[in-house]
């Protein structure tokens, strides 16, 4: 079975600033001047190429791995990815969370990619790899976080919530609570997230553990 992006909200969060409608073409100048002019909204639309119309398409585009982007790598990011994280470097939250956002996006390796992926040097294990990749995607969105930013609580108590299912002294109360103060601006989003909140604490409770 194909492992899933680490955080299943970024993606969709990632997805729902690209909708559907005529094909958008990233290009790298147009990638790094939403950086420079802090068009976090257009950042996908112009550093991801995403060739389908239908939101659907995109997303499991964007879950294989089958796009093009102008964030290049892990040892070599680009100038746009370079100045996104010095403005997220320099405090401004909603930077914060779309670097931690485009960085798990992009790098995260899928179980049939890892052979040829170009981090595969040999030295550490997919698992290994994906670790890293979600620590420094967490690391900033929780700075996100300190900023009072209610994607990046989404996003981060959805980490939790997952994480649960792997390691069940994952800090749920944790999640509750981010899913609570998100609330108030995105209350379609953070519901579903405190329902299923809810139902994974009271499974850990009845000694159940079921399978995400």
């Amino acid at each position: 079975m194909q492992r899933l992006l680490p955080r299943a909200a970024a993606v969709l969060l990632l997805t729902a600033f690209v909708a559907d409608g005529p094909l958008a073409r990233a290009d790298e100048s147009q990638c790094i001047a939403a950086v420079t002019d802090k068009h976090y909204e257009r950042l996908s639309a112009v550093c991801i190429e995403l060739p389908h119309r239908d939101r659907l398409k995109k997303m499991q585009l964007l879950m294989s791995g089958q796009y093009t982007h102008y964030l290049g790598t892990i040892e070599q990011p680009s100038d746009a990815f370079t100045a996104l994280k010095q403005l997220a470097t320099d405090g401004d939250h909603q930077a914060q969370y779309m670097y931690g956002l485009l960085y798990s996006t992009v790098h995260f390796a899928t179980d049939y990619s890892w052979p040829s992926h170009p981090a595969n040097d040999g030295k550490v294990s997919l698992e290994q790899f994906n670790d890293r990749i979600r620590a420094e995607a967490d690391f900033w969105a929780r700075k996100a976080v300190s900023g009072g930013h209610t994607l990046a609580m989404l996003d981060v108590a959805e980490n939790i919530l997952r994480q649960s299912f792997a390691d069940e002294s994952a800090d749920l109360a944790e999640a509750l609570q981010l899913a609570r103060q998100a609330r108030a601006e995105n209350p379609r989003l953070a519901r579903d997230l405190i329902s299923r909140i809810h139902k994974r604490t009271r499974d850990l409770k009845a000694g159940s553990s079921p399978k995400d």
